[in-house]
């Protein structure tokens, strides 16, 4: 039993909150999450009805699964979810102050009306 269990007021039931969605989700779990152990999360995954995608952050923890991710992976994450929408990748330069950097992000595709 997780520690934090007796902390917890809200039981999250997010099989019962998504069973009528009806949007893509993707479902991140950290491999070796010790909150929200990673069984949960793939039973999550196999409840869902519509579009959906399992991603097992390998290696993972509850904690730092963000430092295991990079652009690369959230392209690939949301990706194919927004291949047919109005939402597309793009690079960009931003040059404010005395540096500049690179920053990739969705942006609004005009072409797709």
């Amino acid at each position: 039993m997780p520690a934090v269990k007796w902390m917890l007021l809200d039981r999250y039931d997010s099989v019962r909150h998504l069973e009528n969605f009806n949007r893509p989700v993707v479902v991140a779990v950290a491999e070796r999450d010790s909150i929200v152990l990673a069984h949960f999360g793939i039973a999550l995954h196999e409840s869902l009805h519509g579009t959906k995608r399992l991603m097992v952050i390998m290696g993972s923890d509850h904690n730092d699964w963000p430092l295991r991710t990079d652009a690369a992976w959230w392209r690939d994450a949301t990706e194919s979810f927004f291949s047919r929408s109005r939402l597309k990748w793009e690079k960009w330069e931003n040059r404010e102050g005395a540096g500049s950097s690179i920053t990739e992000g969705m942006v609004l595709d005009p072409e797709q009306g």
